[in-house]
């Protein structure tokens, strides 16, 4: 065999690996789009188009909220105390505004691997949790002796925690309106940062504060004094070994 031809023989192998590669490569590139369009395509139908009504629904839950903390508030001129009143329309409410959270929660517990940015996931959590909350403050007062006016000021010191949830909203809204709308994509930049979470529980701890007269719970101070509870016991238990062996 000539040179010439080995060479071409060469060529043309190299030629058709080059080509079944490139074709292997292009192939494997139009999978990997299909997989990603399928993914968005769920993304959009199971998280973000949901999202937009839930998001812009939950809403109600502040105007409720704020009619609720007017009525009480018209109702503390009256002389007349009418607790089965205020006990109605505080069921009632917290009745009505039940769906929001609970909405949101069966969401993420079960859509949320469609969910990419991390922070955006982040934000709905504490987001459920804030909603779930009030839900909770709502039933709370149902249930409290104060009076009218006390109620009254009770959900007035909410008010700051409703304006940063309402501006949490507004942005997560945004964001899943420009998914569904398949606009040029934005990174997410989270809204509860520490300093705002930080901001949301001090007002529901001075709220909680004006309807019992004490603080919210403070779980990491509970679960640290348990733990030197434990660490006590502890120590206590390896002396009574040590004297036992001695």
């Amino acid at each position: 065999m000539s040179l010439d031809a080995f060479a071409g023989i060469l060529i043309g192998s190299g030629i058709s690996i080059l080509v079944t590669y490139l074709s292997h490569r292009w192939i494997e590139k139009r999978e990997r789009q299909k997989i990603e369009l399928e993914r968005e395509n769920e993304a959009i139908s199971q998280i973000f188009s949901p999202l937009v009504f839930i998001l812009q629904k939950a809403r109600d839950m502040f105007a409720r909220i704020a009619a609720l903390q007017h009525t009480l508030q018209e109702m503390s001129k009256i002389e007349e105390k009418q607790a089965d009143v205020v006990l109605f329309l505080s069921y009632l409410t917290a009745e009505k505004v039940r769906f929001y959270p609970q909405a949101l929660e069966d969401l993420l517990i079960h859509k949320s691997g469609l969910i990419k940015s991390s922070q955006f996931y982040f934000d709905l959590c504490v987001l459920q949790s804030y909603l779930s909350t009030l839900v909770d403050l709502i039933q709370l007062a149902s249930r409290s002796d104060k009076d009218l006016h006390k109620l009254g000021q009770y959900f007035s010191g909410l008010a700051p925690l409703v304006i940063q949830l309402d501006e949490a909203i507004t942005q997560m809204r945004k964001y899943a309106m420009v998914q569904t709308a398949r606009l040029p994509k934005q990174e997410y930049k989270q809204f509860f940062t520490e300093k705002k979470y930080a901001e949301c529980e001090s007002c529901l701890d001075k709220a909680h504060k004006t309807l019992t007269g004490q603080n919210i719970l403070d779980w990491s101070s509970i679960l640290k004094g348990l733990q030197k509870e434990k660490g006590k016991e502890d120590e206590g238990n390896t002396s009574r070994d040590e004297e036992k062996k001695g």
